[in-house]
């Protein structure tokens, strides 16, 4: 057809010119992108769409009716050239639907005129959208522009041109698969002091699970990480990091929605420890629980990454309602059974937090050695009951129902330490058990001269408070009975003076 505007050879560049600005741009691209491989697009494994949108520049007679193609660049390989659709008249665009192997997002292109007319073509700018067709360029997973504002010949140079601006695909994160249920399970041992003669109800409190603060994630499908009732999981940012910035909001999503559903059924999971224990016993209670994970396969909606995301499917719940336990000393009948150590490490303080474990090794279990209920190795040998003289738990005072006075009883609570950390709330059956039916204060001046003031016991100066209760139970002299415990420790050993001198006055 005839050309309705001729363009006037003041409006262009010389030939001679332009190709040097050609040769420019083709340097430009090797020094800011790098050259794109002439790898055949056809290695790639799968086929995509794409639209190229051709914008004629608002120039007089920048139409063309000359064919023009184009060669598309990608970070994996290039296409074939492909003829641009349509007449190409002044501002309009030119829309040109290719379907090629994946060649990836697009980096550079290439634009020669085929009919060796010399109509050239005044190009404003070309964007390729990826992954799109060219009537619903919308929903476009990414694309890539191409400003040109320049002459195109219709019979000349092949025109080449890097991108000026990329918009990575978008990538979604989308659920894949079955889910899973994979309980995982969690042992907690909790303990408690029976100070006192009569069974008491010890740890009475409530264990709750009601918070999760984030997503548990696998960067592998095959794999889970972590676990535990507290849980704590890999931040959002962190996994969306490993997929670009355009996870971010579909990742986002994901984690509110996981964290939702795994605090609604925490919410529901709650366990009390209340254990009644006997009098004079240190007692041990272990607890297995089922964490009921559910599994997740997330994919990209590129296809090319997947990862598990695990959250709580139910409630956490134990395995056994009523848990097991050991008492120290363990009596069976009228004996005892002697506890290995063997079994404290590995059945039960192997469970305990660190700090705890050792706190345990060192102010206890020397006592309990000393008095032949926990043994190295296996353990399990027996003999015959002993006096209940753990040291938490004093004995009882030769008259325990006889009444105390007030002037005993007034010096105790709030006003002496019973411990080296300060603590001076006592239980009122251990005020009971020291002051027994003692007219005045004496015991609790031998309580304190013996906690801190520097009596030897046989291994050191600091005591275990329920010895020094034993000791100055219900004493009417105070002096009487630190000096017999001095006199008889040498010779008979901390426990057997205890329990010789604490029958005097």
């Amino acid at each position: 057809m005839m050309k309705r505007d001729a363009k006037p050879e003041t409006g262009k560049m010389s030939r001679s010119w332009r190709g040097c600005l050609m040769a420019g741009l083709l340097l430009a691209g090797a020094a800011t992108t790098g050259l794109v491989s002439a790898t055949d697009g056809a290695q790639a494994q799968s086929i995509v769409n794409y639209c190229v949108m051709a914008k004629t520049g608002d120039v007089t007679r920048g139409g063309t009716d000359n064919t023009f193609d184009i060669t598309l660049y990608g970070r994996t390989g290039k296409s074939r050239p492909y003829r641009l659709q349509g007449d190409s008249e002044r501002n309009e665009y030119e829309p040109t639907p290719i379907a090629t192997s994946d060649i990836g997002v697009i980096t550079r292109i290439a634009i020669d005129g085929t009919s060796g007319l010399a109509d050239d073509w005044y190009v404003a700018f070309v964007r390729v959208y990826r992954d799109a067709t060219c009537d619903n360029v919308t929903v476009a997973d990414g694309w890539s522009e191409f400003i040109i504002n320049d002459w195109v010949e219709g019979g000349g140079d092949v025109k080449y041109a890097n991108a000026t601006k990329i918009v990575e695909p978008r990538v979604e994160l989308l659920p894949s698969g079955e889910v899973s249920y994979n309980p995982e399970y969690l042992t907690i041992v909790n303990y408690a002091d029976v100070r006192g003669p009569t069974q008491q109800t010890v740890m009475n409190f409530q264990e709750t699970w009601s918070t999760v603060k984030e997503v548990q994630v696998s960067k592998e499908d095959v794999q889970s990480v972590g676990m535990g009732a507290s849980v704590t999981w890999e931040s959002p940012e962190t996994v969306a990091g490993t997929f670009g910035a355009e996870v971010s909001t579909s990742w986002e999503n994901i984690v509110a929605k996981a964290r939702s559903e795994s605090t609604q059924n925490m919410s529901e999971s709650t366990y009390d420890w209340s254990y009644t224990a006997p009098g004079n016993t240190f007692v041990f209670r272990k607890t297995t629980f089922e964490v009921p994970y559910r599994d997740e396969l997330i994919k990209a909606s590129d296809g090319s990454r997947q990862f598990l995301v695990r959250k709580i499917g139910g409630r956490i719940t134990p395995v056994s309602n009523a848990g097991s336990f050991l008492e120290i000393p363990l009596r069976r009948g009228e004996e005892i059974i002697q506890v290995g150590t063997q079994e404290l490490e590995t059945e039960w303080f192997a469970y305990l937090r660190q700090q705890d474990a050792n706190q345990l090794r060192t102010s206890y279990l020397p006592y309990w050695k000393s008095q032949g209920w926990v043994v190295e190795g296996a353990g399990g040998g027996r003999f015959g009951v002993v006096a209940p003289a753990a040291p938490s738990a004093p004995a009882a005072p030769a008259q325990p129902n006889a009444p105390m006075t007030a002037a005993c009883r007034d010096s105790v609570d709030g006003k002496v330490a019973y411990d080296y950390n300060g603590n001076n709330v006592w239980n009122p059956a251990n005020i009971d058990a020291l002051c027994g039916a003692s007219p005045n204060v004496e015991p609790v001046t031998c309580f304190q001269q013996v906690m801190f003031g520097g009596v030897d016991w046989g291994g050191g100066t600091q005591w275990a408070w329920a010895n020094a209760l034993n000791l100055c139970a219900g004493t009417s002299n105070a002096a009487g009975r630190v000096n017999c415990f001095k006199q008889n420790v040498g010779a008979q050993g901390w426990a057997e003076a205890i329990n010789n001198c604490s029958r005097q006055p």
